[in-house]
């Protein structure tokens, strides 16, 4: 019996050896792949582009242009002024304050302008409004703007004493084909208005 007897652990002739104590093959010992790992990836991890944090645009950040931007001496409209409309010039029309939209103008006293009674005309209020709009006009345009009266209206509130002559206009709209505004006249030295003026424009731009 002992010579056919085999240890149970014994491998037989030709039969391969027992695979009890046999190590891990490589494949199943490796440690796992990035893949695996899950890792984030170089592309997941970067900062967010410039597009991402919504930085402003250089457009959205630029400054108005110089046209918008611009703000002219009441001397300097004046100029413009009495150069456009030379009766401004000859009437001695003065540019005592404009800015954005806004303008006081001042017409001295002069006996040609009265009528009978001893006010100022109606003709000489009326072409003192029409020359303040357009220097709260230009005020707003860096003094480049050829707008044309398309409609003026006046009332007549008070008489005017035969003195120099106050001009407050103001621009109510400036659209892109029209331009709204208003004028209060008043003697000078004096807060009681004597005519009140509403007044549109045709918008005309200046050739670039």
């Amino acid at each position: 019996m002992s010579g056919t007897m085999r240890d149970a652990g014994a491998a037989a002739p030709g039969e391969p050896a027992p695979r009890t104590g046999q190590a891990p093959s490589p494949e199943a010992s490796q440690a796992p792949s990035p893949e695996a790992s899950h890792a984030p990836s170089p592309e997941a991890s970067q900062a967010p582009s410039p597009e991402a944090s919504h930085a402003p645009s250089p457009e959205a950040s630029q400054a108005p242009s110089p046209e918008a931007s611009q703000t002219l001496l009441p001397e300097a409209i004046q100029n413009i002024v009495r150069a456009g409309v030379p009766l401004a010039g000859a009437w001695g029309v003065e540019v005592l304050a404009a800015d954005a939209g806004t303008a006081l103008l001042r017409l001295p006293h002069h006996a040609d302008l009265l009528r009978p009674g001893g006010s100022i005309s109606g003709p000489a209020l009326m072409a003192l409004a029409d020359v303040a709009m357009w220097a709260a006009l230009l005020s707003m345009t860096g003094g480049r703007d050829e707008s044309l009266t398309s409609n003026l209206n006046i009332t007549f509130l008070r008489r005017p004493a035969p003195r120099a002559v106050l001009a407050e206009a103001r621009v109510l709209k400036r659209g892109a084909r029209l331009a709204y505004g208003e004028v209060a006249l008043r003697s000078e030295g004096s807060a009681d208005v004597v005519a009140h003026v509403t007044t549109t424009w045709a918008v005309v731009q200046p050739p670039s």
